[in-house]
């Protein structure tokens, strides 16, 4: 590239035309967008001092400056926006662009100190730019992190401080933490000799050696290296000579007596590939078993479930088809690049995608010639969005890279300010300005302490003495509400008292499992009890204070639920079961307490197509058939009419959105309905009613409104800062009959607390949870005298079907269509929607039905179950490969009895092995950038980014997962923020690989620590010396000797190792992993990466990454084979994580904003098939991609997306 000048040997300046080679040529459309970096270097050291990110633009601008220590160590980073200043490097005519007129950032600055004590051990105190202070010790003879403390000052009891602290045993291996709250992580390591019980597999396999992960209570001393009694289930994990996981033992439920093992298999064919794995199951027990077989290039071509089903995948060239059980068939076609660039569905229907330059998707188009087309800046950052159901909407960023600016369709604006951390502390828009406020409160520097609207809401948190969330107070005008989470002595959640200072306590098995919940204030009083639980953890029998006792049971083949009943003193509760086709649609529903029997048929898209319902009070068999168009839309229901739409087409404006109904919906004659420019529904008019529905500026209802029958019934709403409701007014003919206050989490993360007011007086509600799961409600009055108790029963989705009382009698009996319309128990239809709840508004998968306006409000959008649509468009598209998801009013894909929606934003399934509705495996959808392509601005609690991902703030909590720094000094490990703060306070077992310890760990700990693992190139060596009898030569050629007197070193540790000498070998093979691990760039020449797979064929892909990475760190490698074929054994090996799913544009840019010399390891995934790793390299600003395993350029074609591990 004639552009690029070297400066000692790096170049001072690169512009990118995004440079990805194949066979040293740059892509085609390479010209078409151009990316600038600019570098300095500081002239006696050439050590990298300034790097500018597009220095030509005010508004791209963003600079990091570095300053370093007397030993190399970076001791100061700067990030900042452009200033206009010149370069530093003598000559350099480089001159950074102006300040931006707006969007600017303050500097936000890191600072790294080290010091060294007299016993060799080194401490690092880093201090981001919010003055946080983390300080870690490192121990001197493995380099292993001995201590960590964020900065609060946590104490004990005896008010002593305490922090997270590790010791190791000889080896330098983990052998035990001690958390600050006096618990810790007891962690043995055995070989197994053929005699010892423990090391025996289930799958016959023959183990080699064992690792044990156990919880412990304190006291922990850790220099005797013991320990109080184990207070958690022990992980034993069982790994062959190749180090890949055989077996993994874990200790199950005790809740009902002794604990029984939990065991899962793992088997493997001659080439190191997975043929077969288990679900989780007790000893003993029968295995559900999942099978695959290969094709000759490793890709999988046939899965088969435990139950026999079989997904096949063909490949043709770049067309993969994927063929289920029913034989429906998906075909993806990929361009050369990889990228999904058709996806043909079962019914023949092409999803047609296009990408940017960059690699951004840029474009779809649906079967029916509807377009959303997004555009993107230079950094990846989308700036608009023209979508066919809620028009245009564009978006500005600031430097940092931190979302600043959105306006929608309607034209409104919503501003969002950001402070040192890049946490957001401002939201301006028109319905409502916010504010959060961090670091004031006790204990909570890098935490969030209050938030507060314009509305008259306002929230504080604390935290307890060791950094827990501990107190939480919402204010809502002159009302307020306070509740108070306290723990037990192994940190567990313990007491939780709520704003009518009632008490609920949670009671813990030996093990720690969850066994009973009772009363506060009268311990022996228990609202609910797990009488036994699976080897999934799930429980499948628990008793309520009741004394109603419910059973779940699953099918051990698929986990889907089979049958539930529930008994009381006063008889059948319930009493129903399900089943199932081979991929998860539900096709029949027995009730056998109200005597109703259901099936169900879907089309090929796995739609819900027909009900028939027999039985109860049904006179005669009844039906009900759906039928939609290619693109989701549902056309008719044969007991309500057919539904109209605006037409489809490039141009076309809310295709998906119902415009009207010919025929009756809840006694309403053919309504029609109208929108507005965000694509929210504003107006219905029918025979015989009115709706009217009022939308403030983040898409979410203000009022609702329904006139029907003669009266007017609205529903007003107030939201907090999280977009959550907090309160709710029902009025009717003008009289307010209801005000709600809520506390509880945001966006249907459970219920908590609620508060009603009425005529009648106050009712305060206490909902009663246990295992993930709300059980029922206690009812207070104004003086908190409790006045009822009620348990709920529901179905596999999570709806209501019975409510009991106290003594277990059935108070009331619910049921619903398919789509969540209510129904009479018995199975007769409610034609006008006049039923209405005797005790509880939660219903349909317990969201909150709305009777007075025949709505459900399912926390982020209300819901219309009469019609089957959403009310307004969904922001996000969780599937950008699945033409159905497009449909952005559907309510899940239109199969409301597999999935249901928790949030009113995402589709979810309770069942692991319940497929997926967007087929293949749940959670696989195939996306090469995640949702947020398709993602409007930010909702609820997230907003996003425009560069593939969207970051979520969860503020109902202290997690400050978004408040890193984004780029590039979080890739770099340089950031100190609230979540690693959360890390370290929470004593996260894997704090020592935490962004700011891994700079620091040595050599010594790095080579100790890959002797006793075989995911990695020594552990590996030692692991085939000692089963083949490796020679020393081979061994030597393994390790390589590219540098001065490295040949010796790497002789004696090959000796070492065929000596079984361990100390030996870590004293030598240290320094092997000094240069390798802590090589900062690129800076010998190693040799060329043909000589990597010196066997040639099928040589496992990740000993090449690793073989072609010591390479480019200076060191010749070979790689061996057999191994571990998992990626996250790369991440044990570096220390370091794979990235969120990215464009190969994306890890392009992280690479080149990481300087000149950064290097990594890069995952393609290709969905459901085998996927590959290869190795990325920053060579003097010019982006390299290389597969040690051909020894040539990578391919980057037939990928979904890549993930990006840094290892310099």
């Amino acid at each position: 590239m004639n552009h690029l000048h070297a400066i000692l040997s790096r170049a001072a300046k690169a512009a990118l035309a995004i440079a990805l080679l194949a066979g040293g040529e740059q892509a085609a459309w390479a010209a078409q967008v151009t990316q600038t970096r600019s570098f300095d270097y500081a002239p006696t050291t050439g050590l990298l001092i300034k790097e500018v990110i597009e220095p030509g633009s005010s508004k791209l601008c963003l600079v990091t400056e570095y300053v370093y220590d007397a030993f190399g160590n970076k001791a100061k980073t700067t990030q900042r926006n452009c200033n206009g200043s010149g370069s530093t490097f003598p000559g350099s005519t480089q001159v950074e662009a102006a300040a931006p007129a707006d969007n600017g950032i303050a500097p936000r600055i890191v600072t790294t100190t080290y010091s060294y004590a007299a016993d060799g051990s080194v401490t690092v105190v880093t201090t981001n730019a919010a003055g946080h202070r983390q300080t870690t010790t490192y121990d001197a003879a493995h380099g292993a992190l001995l201590t960590q403390q964020g900065p609060n000052t946590y104490r004990d009891g005896n008010n002593q401080i305490v922090y997270s602290q590790w010791a190791y045993d000889a080896f330098g291996r983990k052998v035990l933490e001690n958390r600050p709250d006096g618990n810790g992580t007891s962690i043995t390591y055995e070989a197994c000799p053929y005699f010892n019980d423990n090391c025996i597999a289930d799958n016959a396999s023959s183990p080699v050696y064992q690792i044990t992960t156990t919880p412990v209570a304190g006291p922990i001393d850790l220099v005797a290296k013991t320990t109080g009694a184990q207070n958690g289930p022990y992980t034993r994990t069982l790994y062959d000579e190749l180090d890949r996981p055989l077996q993994t033992v874990t200790q199950g439920s005790d809740v009902a007596g002794a604990s029984r093992s939990v065991l899962q298999l793992f088997t493997y064919n001659a080439l190191g590939r997975v043929i077969s794995t288990t679900a989780p199951y007790y000893g003993q027990a029968s295995q559900a078993t999942t099978r695959f077989q290969y094709d000759k290039l490793g890709r999988v071509t046939l899965a088969t479930a435990p139950d026999g089903s079989r997904t096949t995948t063909t490949y043709d060239g770049l067309r993969t088809t994927v063929t289920n059980d029913l034989n429906q068939s998906t075909t993806k076609v990929r361009n050369l690049l990889g990228q999904v660039a058709q996806v043909i569905d079962a019914n023949g229907k092409v999803l047609t995608l296009a990408y940017d330059p960059l690699g951004n998707l840029s474009q779809s188009t649906d079967s029916a010639g509807n377009v959303a087309a997004m555009h993107y800046d230079v950094r990846g950052r989308k700036l608009d969005m023209q979508d066919p159901d809620m028009g245009a909407w564009s978006y500005d960023y600031d430097a940092a890279g931190n979302l600043t600016r959105q306006v929608d369709a309607r034209s409104q604006v919503t501003k969002l300010g950001y402070d040192v951390l890049n946490r957001l502390r401002t939201r301006e828009e028109p319905s409502l300005n916010t504010s959060w406020t961090y670091d004031t409160c006790p204990q909570g520097l890098g935490a969030l302490c209050a938030s507060s609207a314009a509305n008259g809401y306002s929230r504080s948190l604390s935290y307890d003495s060791l950094g827990r969330p501990g107190t939480e107070v919402l204010t809502l005008g002159a009302s307020s509400y306070s509740a108070l989470v306290s723990y037990d002595a192994n940190g567990r959640p313990s007491t939780t008292t709520y704003p009518t200072q009632f008490k609920l306590q949670n009671v813990y098995s030996p093990l720690g499992y969850l066994k009973q919940v009772v009363n506060g204030n009268n311990t022996a009083f228990a609202y609910w009890r797990a009488d036994a639980a699976d080897a999934q953890g799930r429980v499948t029998q628990q008793t309520t204070g009741n004394n109603v006792v419910t059973v779940s049971s699953y099918d051990p083949l698929t986990s889907r639920l089979r049958v539930t009943t529930a008994t009381g003193p006063q008889g059948n509760v319930e009493a129903l079961s399900y089943d199932y086709d081979t991929v998860g649609n539900l096709k029949a529903r027995n009730d056998f307490v109200t005597g109703l029997n259901t099936s169900y048929g879907y089309d090929a898209l796995n739609r819900l197509s027909t009900e028939n319902r027999s039985g109860a009070g049904v006179p005669s068999a009844q039906s009900i058939v759906w039928t939609y168009n290619d693109i989701g839309n549902i056309t008719s229901r044969s007991d309500v009419g057919t539904y109209a739409y605006n037409p489809s087409g490039a141009g076309s404006v809310r295709p998906h959105a119902v415009t009207g109904v010919a025929g009756t919906v809840n006694g309403e004659g053919s309504p029609g309905y109208q929108y507005d420019a965000n694509g929210n529904l504003t107006t219905t008019n029918a025979a015989g009613g009115t709706h009217v529905a009022g939308w403030n500026s983040f898409n979410m209802v203000d009022n609702l409104t329904r006139v029907f029958g003669g009266h007017t019934s609205r529903v007003d709403f107030l939201y907090g800062s999280d977009r959550e409701r907090v309160r709710e007014t029902a009025i009717k003919d003008g009289v307010t009959t209801r005000v709600t206050d809520y506390m509880n989490p945001a966006q249907g993360a459970g219920l908590f607390y609620e508060q009603e007011s009425g005529p009648a007086g106050i009712v305060k509600k206490v909902y009663l949870s246990a295992a993930g799961q709300t059980i029922g409600v206690l009812l207070f009055d104004a003086n908190n005298n409790l006045t009822a108790t009620q348990y709920w029963h529901k179905d596999h989705l999570g709806s209501l079907v019975a409510v009991t009382d106290a003594n277990g009698n059935v108070i009331e009996r619910l049921a619903y269509e398919p789509f969540g319309k209510r129904r009479n128990a018995n199975g007769v239809t409610d034609a006008n929607g006049t039923l209405v709840a005797l005790t509880t508004a939660r219903g349909y998968t317990e969201h909150e039905q709305l009777d007075e306006v025949g709505l459900i409000n399912m926390n982020g959008r209300i819901y219309d179950p009469a019609i089957s649509r959403f009310l307004s468009a969904d922001p996000g598209i969780q599937a950008p490969q699945f033409m159905q998801d497009y449909n952005r009013y559907s309510y899940t894909v239109n199969n409301p009895l597999s999935f249901y929606d928790p949030s009113g934003f995402d589709i979810a399934v309770d069942c692991d092995d319940c497929g997926s509705p967007w087929g293949g495996t749940w959670g696989s959808s195939g996306s090469s950038s995640g949702s947020s392509s398709y993602y409007y601005g930010y909702n609820s609690s997230s907003y996003s980014y425009g560069s593939g991902y969207s970051a979520s703030i969860s503020l109902s909590s202290a997690n400050a997962s978004a408040y890193t720094y984004q780029d590039p000094l979080a890739g770099l490990g340089l950031s100190i923020n609230a979540n690693t703060y959360g890390t370290v306070d929470a004593w996260s077992e894997t704090a020592e690989s935490s962004s700011n310890s891994r700079k620091a760990i040595s050599a010594g700990d790095i080579a100790s620590d890959l002797w006793n693992r075989g995911d990695n190139w020594i552990g590996l060596g030692k692991n085939l010396a000692m089963a083949v009898g490796i020679t020393a030569k081979n061994f030597v050629n393994f390790l390589g000797a590219g540098a001065a007197g490295d040949s010796q070193w790497a002789a004696d540790s090959a000796n070492a190792l065929l000596k079984k000498d361990k100390d030996a070998t870590i004293a030598t093979a240290m320094v092997m992993a000094g240069g390798f691990m802590k090589s900062g760039t690129a800076t010998k020449e190693a040799g060329s990466i043909r000589n990597v797979n010196v066997v040639g064929g099928d040589m496992n892909c990740v000993n090449c990454a690793v073989a072609t990475d010591a390479i480019l760190a200076g060191r010749p490698a070979s790689a061996l084979p057999g191994g571990p074929y998992r990626i996250i054994t790369l991440e044990k090996l570096f220390g370091t994580r794979f990235s969120s799913p990215w464009s190969i544009s994306q890890v392009s840019e992280a690479l080149s904003v990481a300087g000149p010399g950064a290097r990594g390891i890069v995952f393609g995934s290709r969905g459901s098939e085998v996927g590959h790793v290869f190795n990325g390299v920053n060579q003097n600003g010019v982006i390299r991609f290389l597969d040690g395993q051909s020894g040539k350029a990578a391919s980057l074609e037939g990928y979904n997306y890549f993930l990006l591990l840094r290892t310099n």
